[in-house]
């Protein structure tokens, strides 16, 4: 139990060094904003409206994925630590922590190699490519799923080394879990297969040769039949979830129609053999990797690495089975990530590495101490290598995850990374805009637009920069190329609406937050700025009913109480107008205009006492 315990310690202590400082971060500008910041389900924490929308079909609409247990426990964050951010990057790192804590468990269980469980483990818990998916905390979904999934395995592996049923049962419950937070383990069923061949030794080819080996008499193993029966209960759960993956899309192939199906496999091909370099050499990480031409003899150079590690990986299936396991364990895990099937913009992403590198830590590991077996290395010269290189790792993966507490610092390492990064720059530019550097944000979306010319994103937010700056005229320009792209743009359609109410067009901006809401009918703020127009137009039923749409999107809108308020104090309407004012100022303590009405209303009634 002691070297368990000192192991445990071990791992923990290495992931505190590398992630500790992320509880001093904030939110990142990508995805952040709409999952957690802006989105008024999860920052007003947990209660049963909430919880219902985590578990609905309407954040598939809203963000085209269907995670609930992961939005819960965001909500569960922002009810606990409020919105500062620290609380949920600490979250983060416990559950990695604890993710590397169950891998051991699980390695353990099914090799009682303890001290190799443990490097595979600390492996894990300090590999630069893993920061991504620890210190993003939209990546939640990455650390809870996982965190799951290593439980899955574990309590598989329990099952298989003692026939434990309800162990059986919990693994499958805990694969439920893995996919309703995301739903990359579709694989484990399959890696469950690799694992009953090895470390398990559950097949009879194995425990055949193990028990000669051994010289011991022990299992004849499990028939093949029995193995894949077992996996039904992973299988359905799996084809399930592969389809409401597809399903939460918003157009499952918009993105694979830009890129042709050759161009997809050569795609594929290479981000394998770069994602087998980065893990020996982690350099060049970004948070971003846009698409490139790629040389049909890379390919085909990529295809050879590829076809000759499977080749060997077969040949040594018996003398080595964990060559076996742990390549196909990479190979197999990277598959509905790899791009065949193309979602989004990227060409590959760290953060898919998060689950599928673990394979190649055990081949690594285990194949390196079988080679100095028996020599005076494995003594000395191994653990001083081993230490020293896991100490390497965290060091780099320390000054990577250093660059996620800055947005500038993020994107403009990210940029230096890579080449042609038209997404790095649109995600610069915004950072600095954040930071009131106006130019150089302006500067960015001009090299993003000319690496990017039919991206309506860019010049979406671009528009907005120059609204903001009141460059107008050139902001109309940008908005309405955005428009021409894509005439779905619904943001697009709200800043120029903004623009023609600012210039006294009130038509002209309700006919474009009309629009707005057509193509965006859960576009808050849309509904909150045509309430304002009717408003100034004396139009007060019409303002109400905009101002409730937009507080059924969000509770916590407090200009809309704050107006709603206003309206039914002018209506003589007191409870209602108290009502409103109380809510707003429970959101926002310092609306001026809500205290000086619920002051107005207490004056009126001490002076008809």
């Amino acid at each position: 139990m002691r070297p368990h315990l000192r192991n445990c310690l071990i791992l923990c202590v290495l992931t505190l060094i590398v992630y500790a400082q992320t509880c001093s971060f904030g939110f990142v500008t990508i995805d952040d904003p709409s999952w957690i910041v802006n989105n008024s389900f999860v920052n007003s924490g947990v209660n049963s409206t909430n919880v219902r929308w985590a578990f609905s079909l309407n954040t598939v609409d809203e963000l085209s994925n269907w995670m609930p247990l992961t939005f819960l426990s965001l909500m569960i964050d922002a009810q606990i630590f409020g919105m500062g951010g620290g609380g949920f990057h600490l979250t983060n790192v416990i559950l990695h922590c604890v993710s590397a804590l169950l891998l051991y468990a699980a390695l353990v269980q099914m090799t009682g190699a303890a001290t190799k469980s443990a490097i595979v483990a600390a492996l894990f818990a300090v590999h630069p490519l893993h920061v991504e998916s620890v210190a993003w905390v939209t990546e939640r979904k990455d650390v809870l799923s996982l965190c799951f999934g290593h439980a899955a395995i574990w309590a598989y592996a329990i099952y298989a080394t003692g026939s434990r049923k309800k162990y059986y049962l919990a693994s499958v419950a805990l694969f439920l879990c893995s996919l309703l937070s995301k739903q990359t383990l579709v694989t484990l069923p399959f890696l469950l297969l690799l694992l009953d061949y090895w470390p398990l030794r559950r097949t009879p080819a194995l425990a055949n040769a193990h028990n000669a080996a051994s010289g011991e008499e022990q299992s004849a193993g499990v028939s093949w039949r029995r193995l894949v029966i077992e996996k039904i209960p992973f299988l359905i759960l799996t084809v399930l979830f592969c389809g409401l993956a597809l399903f939460s899309q918003a157009n499952p192939m918009e993105f694979s129609e830009q890129f042709s199906m050759p161009h997809r496999v050569l795609n594929a091909v290479t981000s394998y053999t770069e994602y087998v370099g980065k893990m020996f050499w982690p350099a060049g990480l970004s948070v971003f990797y846009p698409h490139r031409t790629i040389s049909p003899l890379a390919g085909i150079f990529a295809s050879v690495f590829l076809l000759l590690a499977c080749v060997l990986a077969f040949l040594w299936r018996r003398r080595k089975p964990y060559v076996f396991t742990g390549w196909f364990w990479f190979l197999g895990t990277l598959i509905p990530v790899i791009g065949l099937v193309q979602i989004g913009m990227q060409r590959m992403a760290d953060r898919y590495t998060y689950l599928p590198l673990t394979g190649l830590f055990l081949l690594v590991v285990w194949l390196v101490d079988d080679l100095v077996r028996g020599s005076t290395l494995r003594k000395w010269v191994l653990p001083l290598i081993t230490v020293l290189s896991i100490l390497l790792l965290a060091l780099v993966a320390f000054r990577q995850t250093t660059l996620w507490g800055d947005n500038v610092a993020l994107y403009a390492h990210g940029l230096a990374a890579t080449e042609e990064n038209g997404r790095m720059h649109q995600m610069l530019a915004v950072a600095l805009w954040e930071r009131k550097d106006m130019q150089d944000a302006l500067r960015h979306f001009e090299e993003s637009a000319r690496l990017m010319p039919h991206n309506h994103i860019v010049y979406a937010k671009w528009g907005s920069l120059l609204r903001e700056m009141g460059q107008t005229d050139e902001a109309i320009q940008k908005l309405m190329r955005a428009i021409e792209i894509n005439p779905r743009n619904a943001p697009a359609y709200f800043t120029l609406g903004r623009i023609w109410e600012s210039r006294g067009s009130l038509d002209k901006a309700r006919e474009l937050y009309e629009a707005t809401l057509l193509h965006d009918p859960g576009f808050e703020s849309a509904y909150y700025n045509l309430g304002l127009i009717h408003l100034k137009e004396g139009r007060q039923p019409e303002a109400i009913a905009s101002f409730q749409r937009a507080l059924a999107i969000n509770p916590r809108h407090a200009s809309a109480h704050n107006n709603l308020g206003v309206i039914y104090l002018f209506q003589q309407k007191f409870g209602q107008a108290k009502f409103h004012f109380e809510e707003a100022l429970r959101i926002d303590p310092q609306l001026k205009q809500a205290k000086q009405g619920l002051e107005y209303m207490k004056s009126q009634t001490n002076g008809s006492e």
